[in-house]
């Protein structure tokens, strides 16, 4: 008798139908029974074909997927991850679906990425904070109204009653241009400064790394 380990799913070749699979498998792995594609063919999609946010998470993830036989070449990673940088919001993680056998020079050329992606991280890193805020949510009924301010003091506050030290944030950058209030879930730069935040680097296209102590 056949085990749920032993069962394969034959390559699918039509690339809608793909995609159709991907977001319904990429639902279960998420817990997120929001999980979209992304937009439609012809659109700009920043090489993404799925979103959702996983279970846990405070930030989407996105799936490119390519109903293909044969591995990708490392120049066609390459040119998925640079259009996935261009998704917005930024994505806290991008997975690259496909039909093709696993391929032992791929995966090499992706863990070569994720640690250089590290490194960037690091590079401006003075010391490891102590605690990190990574996400304001609030409820759409009450968006533009201050209560992030309120929720990002009463964490402070929990911060200096632990015995406080380094906290780090990573707030939207928004250069000034206004967003949906509904992708700025980590708060913006302006919102972190008035709490006393200090501006440290950048942190992808479109988030910041911010730092204080309590």
């Amino acid at each position: 008798m056949s085990t749920i380990t032993q069962l394969r799913v034959p390559p699918i070749k039509d690339e809608n139908a793909f995609e159709d699979f991907c977001r319904d498998l990429w639902e279960l792995v998420w817990n997120d029974p929001n999980a979209r594609r992304n937009g439609r063919r012809g659109q700009a999609q920043c090489g993404v074909d799925v979103y959702g946010i996983p279970d846990g998470a405070d930030r989407y993830e996105g799936v490119q997927a390519k109903a293909v036989a044969d591995p990708l070449t490392d120049a066609e990673i390459q040119d998925e991850i640079d259009q996935a940088k261009k998704f917005d919001p930024p994505l806290r993680r991008l997975i690259i679906a496909t039909g093709a056998p696993r391929d032992a020079n791929g995966q090499k050329y992706v863990r070569n990425v994720n640690l250089q992606h590290r490194k960037q991280y690091e590079a401006g890193l003075e010391r490891p904070p102590d605690f990190r805020i990574t996400c304001l949510f609030v409820d759409r009924d009450y968006r533009r109204s201050g209560v992030s301010g309120v929720a990002l003091r009463g964490a402070l506050d929990l911060i200096r009653a632990a015995g406080g030290g380094v906290v780090e944030a990573y707030p939207h950058d928004t250069g000034g241009k206004k967003k949906s209030s509904s992708f700025l879930y980590n708060g913006t730069r302006t919102l972190f400064e008035k709490a006393g935040f200090e501006y440290q680097r950048p942190k992808g296209p479109g988030n910041c790394v911010m730092v204080t102590t309590v």
